[in-house]
């Protein structure tokens, strides 16, 4: 079953993600995380509830610390992020 995404995968790509523990499968700690891809082929085996995304880690300035894999929730990307990103706070600059 495909992952029920808020928006079509494509429009997730950019997308800075604030996750709590337990938004991710095999990660147990806070995650920043902008979207470089969701990979809808590999999410097809999580039942609908998980999206295998790719994207970069961020550190709390903002800086890439690492390209991260995570299995998250649909849930967790239909969450508002509130406030804006660090990504956008650099590009502000």
């Amino acid at each position: 079953m495909p992952p029920r995404l808020p928006v079509p995968a494509r429009e997730l790509v950019g997308r800075v993600l604030r996750l709590a523990p337990g938004d991710c499968q095999y990660i147990d700690y806070p995650l920043t995380l902008r979207v470089a891809c969701v990979r809808v082929e590999i999410s097809l085996w999580y039942g609908g509830d998980w999206a295998w995304v790719e994207g970069d880690a961020l550190d709390a300035s903002g800086r890439v610390i690492a390209r991260t894999p995570a299995l998250v929730s649909v849930a967790a990307l239909a969450r508002p992020q509130t406030g804006p990103s660090h990504a956008d706070q650099a590009a502000a600059r």
